[in-house]
């Protein structure tokens, strides 16, 4: 490995190498229609030439080389994606065409023996020049950070791929559920959508789970429950709305990105007005940041309002008399023939509540981050 950096160096003091305190010492002599000058005159920057040539033992491997043009691409083009195989292929083309001239330039140009009658010395032998070490570590770091951020992406993708499983297993779906107009390549853009699982989630849950298994007991409690503090009866009553709402919610802005939909219709009043394709993409990312805000803020609003609901529940179901959130004062006999078991629902209630807002939470964190 350090012999390829070495010749990879080599390959760069040539590249770097000031070819004009040799090509400038040449002129025209009166009368005289050829440029010329005494060897005498670029005897030092021959030396350095043929320093450089002497030492580039090999040609780099095109693993290397394909190492090179990765590092470079990567520093010339940190934030634009381009067609890498295609780059590397040009390339690679590019450096067997320089390669090859180099060797050619090493046979065809006698520079030790000119050199030799230059020096007035026979024996005269060019020198190994240096280098390597520092293009080792640097080549090291860069790539060590470049693993980092492939793993990290993959383990983010295996992260997002396993709570796409556990969200389908969770709602008894075949896969993951999305909303009707709010998701990837909305509008027939390039476009990905921030949030769409974590509303797709959130929308399946209320109107599946949520209503037909779990909002029975939790109606009891609302219509019936006596509670001890007026502000445990207050969080219990906005957390539950707000959870029966959210869905609407969801459906109103999903709905709103149709075709004839306020948001879209930015975007085609923008198109309409002559714009040429870059701005209508800007336009159309600017607006979808919109809508992805607005979603935002139901999933905040959600996870918020279940997290309280859950923290009453708790309250209710083993809370202690005078904590911050306490039990019913008619917990024994509310609801008449239909409190039959109501801790033991209430508390498995309560478990898959907090299975639903752990699921939340990650799907927000992963889309928010990686989206």
């Amino acid at each position: 490995i350090y012999s390829e950096f070495k010749n990879l160096q080599v390959l760069n003091s040539l590249a770097a190498f000031n070819f004009s305190t040799i090509t400038a010492a040449f002129a025209l002599v009166d009368g005289e229609k050829e440029r010329n000058c005494s060897f005498v005159d670029i005897r030092k920057p021959l030396h350095r030439l043929l320093d450089i040539l002497y030492s580039l033992n090999a040609s780099p491997a095109p693993a290397s080389l394909d190492s090179i043009f990765i590092f470079s691409n990567k520093l010339l083009n940190p934030e634009t994606e381009t067609n890498l195989e295609e780059d590397l292929e040009n390339n690679l083309l590019m450096a067997n065409s320089s390669l090859k001239t180099i060797i050619s330039f090493k046979f065809e140009i006698p520079l030790r023996s000119i050199l030799c009658l230059v020096n007035r010395n026979m024996n005269f032998q060019p020198a190994h020049i240096g280098g390597g070490e520092d293009w080792y570590a640097l080549f090291r770091r860069f790539w060590y950070k470049k693993f980092d951020a492939m793993m990290n992406s993959y383990i983010e993708k295996e992260k997002k791929r396993n709570l796409e499983e556990d969200v389908a297993y969770f709602l008894k779906l075949p896969s993951k559920p999305l909303l009707t107009n709010y998701r990837d390549n909305i509008w027939k853009s390039e476009l990905n959508v921030k949030f769409g699982i974590c509303t797709g989630f959130i929308s399946s849950f209320i109107s599946g789970i949520f209503m037909r298994e779990l909002v029975k007991p939790l109606k009891l409690v609302l219509i019936d429950g006596q509670f001890y503090k007026e502000q445990n009866r207050i969080d219990y009553n906005n957390s539950y709305r707000t959870i029966t709402d959210v869905v609407g919610k969801i459906e109103k802005l999903d709905r709103s990105l149709v075709s004839v939909g306020e948001y879209y219709q930015r975007v085609k009043e923008f198109e309409l007005d002559g714009n040429d394709k870059e701005a209508v993409y800007q336009k159309t990312k600017e607006v979808l940041a919109d809508v992805d805000l607005e979603f935002e803020k139901i999933i905040k609003e959600f996870n918020s309002s279940l997290g309280l609901l859950i923290d009453v529940l708790s309250g209710i179901v083993q809370g202690e008399m005078g904590g911050v959130y306490d039990t019913l004062s008619n917990l024994g006999y509310i609801g008449k023939g239909e409190n039959k078991n109501l801790i033991a629902q209430l508390s498995d209630i309560r478990f898959r509540l907090k299975e639903a807002l752990s699921i939340s939470f990650q799907l927000y964190d992963v889309e928010r981050e990686f989206s």
